[in-house]
């Protein structure tokens, strides 16, 4: 079976959510990356990494076809002792600006690499900071402000598949 078939299946087996939270883009912790599961109560490896069990939750997953992009929420559990999670985003100006990568795989394919296509976000804001929780709101990579697809001016020379055609705009 194929996990698109697995995805079909009435049957299919238990699904497994895995969150990678890349701080890569806030320089001061540049190599600090979380792999982190709500899926298991104890560790889970997949892919070459070890994810550990945490209390995680995306919602609001989604995707919109007008009007503003969807923003999903990501709520980490801050009851570790060390407090990972809140001290770094005290620290690091809520950490803004962080890779969020969640992938959804079942439990019969965590010896192999497959998965349904990752999700990636950014984190937006905090929304919220107890002794219990930490909320923050994602956004898609490419939501940024006045960005525009693509980056450049579209021009014939470098992409001759373009028509020219002023007749088409009468």
């Amino acid at each position: 079976m194929t996990i698109a078939q697995d995805v079909l299946s009435q049957e299919a087996p238990s699904l497994v959510e895995l969150f990678k939270i890349d701080m890569s883009a806030i320089p001061a912790i540049s190599t600090l990356v979380y792999y982190l599961t709500p899926s298991s109560s104890t560790a889970i490896t997949w892919g070459g990494n070890s994810y550990q069990p945490w209390a995680i939750n995306i919602d609001g997953v989604g995707f919109a076809t007008e009007g503003s992009p969807v923003r999903p929420t990501l709520s980490i559990g801050n009851l570790d002792v060390s407090k990972l999670i809140g001290t770094a985003a005290f620290a690091y100006g809520d950490i803004v600006g962080a890779k969020v990568t969640y992938v959804r795989t079942f439990s019969t394919y965590l010896n192999t690499s497959l998965s349904l296509p990752p999700l990636k976000y950014v984190i937006r804001k905090k929304t919220a900071h107890t002794q219990q929780v930490i909320v923050f709101e994602l956004g898609s990579p490419l939501d940024k402000e006045l960005a525009y697809l693509p980056a450049r001016q579209v021009l014939k020379r470098d992409f001759p598949g373009i028509s020219t055609n002023k007749s088409a705009f009468r």
